[in-house]
C-alpha cells in the first residue's frame, strides 16, 4: 500500500477523494517535493485513490508514464526550488520544458 510522505495519510487521500468524486467534482493531488522519487510515489498514491489530475513534480517523463490514462497529470516546468517553491529558470527554460510536457500528452503544466 503506498503511503504519502508528508500530509494526511493514505485512507483519508482516498476517502476524501472518493467524496469529491461523489459530489460531481474533480480532485486535485499537488506534489511539492522536488525529489523524484517523491514524484513518482505521488504518482503512484494519485491513480490508487484515483485522484482526477496530479499536479507538480520533477520527473516529467516518469510520473506522466505512471499516470497515463488514469489522471490528467500537470508537471512543475523551469527550475522549481525551495520551500515554498518558486519558480526558477529562464523564460527559454520554461518554454522548453512546456513542449515537452506538451509533447508528452500532459494535461497542462504547473507554473509557479
Amino acid at each position: 500500500m503506498i503511503e504519502p510522505a508528508a500530509g494526511a495519510d493514505r485512507a483519508t487521500l482516498a476517502k476524501l477523494a472518493a467524496r469529491i468524486r461523489g459530489v460531481g467534482a474533480r480532485s486535485y493531488l499537488e506534489v511539492v517535493s522536488l525529489d523524484p522519487k517523491d514524484g513518482i510515489a505521488a504518482a503512484e498514491l494519485a491513480v490508487d485513490i484515483g485522484v482526477d489530475c496530479l499536479m507538480g513534480g520533477t520527473d516529467m517523463e516518469g510520473m506522466s508514464r505512471a499516470v497515463r490514462g488514469r489522471a490528467d497529470f500537470m508537471p512543475f516546468v523551469g527550475r522549481p526550488s525551495g520551500h515554498p517553491t518558486a519558480l526558477r529558470g529562464t523564460a527559454a527554460e520554461v518554454a522548453a520544458d512546456c513542449s515537452r510536457a506538451r509533447a508528452l500528452g500532459c494535461a497542462g503544466v504547473d507554473l509557479l
